[in-house]
């Protein structure tokens, strides 16, 4: 846990993060935990109180009980069918402003993230 928190994020490889048309694109596989951040977040952590940083724009998470996770390509915003939202608690996810660094943050499951990188919103 202590590398995870220490870890520095860099660019994401090309084609990784939230795309002009608003689909979320990560490598690894299937998906728990999705965050998006603004770029100077410190990094999610174990719950209950280090898994939702400050900075965390949107997040959503897959029950343990569930047993897919969610793949990428869903919709910024859009919380995919059996994950619950759990920033903003209620309402929506707020807009992405073309041209601003953020951090996509992807965890297989908890303590174990698959992608973690920096990307810049390129807007339609």
């Amino acid at each position: 846990l202590v590398l995870q928190q220490e870890f520095e994020p860099s660019a994401c490889a090309q084609g990784q993060g939230v795309q002009p048309d608003g689909s979320i694109i990560w490598t690894g596989g299937g998906a728990r935990y999705v965050h998006i951040l603004e770029a100077g977040a410190l990094n999610p952590g174990a719950p209950p109180s280090d898994n939702i940083p400050e900075g965390t724009l949107w997040h959503f998470r897959v029950p343990d009980t569930d047993p897919m996770p969610v793949g990428c390509g869903m919709q910024y915003g859009e919380v995919p069918e059996g994950a619950e939202q759990l920033v903003p608690a209620d309402g929506q996810a707020p807009a992405l402003v073309p041209g601003e660094q953020y951090y996509l943050y992807v965890m297989r499951d908890m303590g174990l993230p698959i992608t973690r990188c920096l990307f810049t919103y390129e807007g339609e």
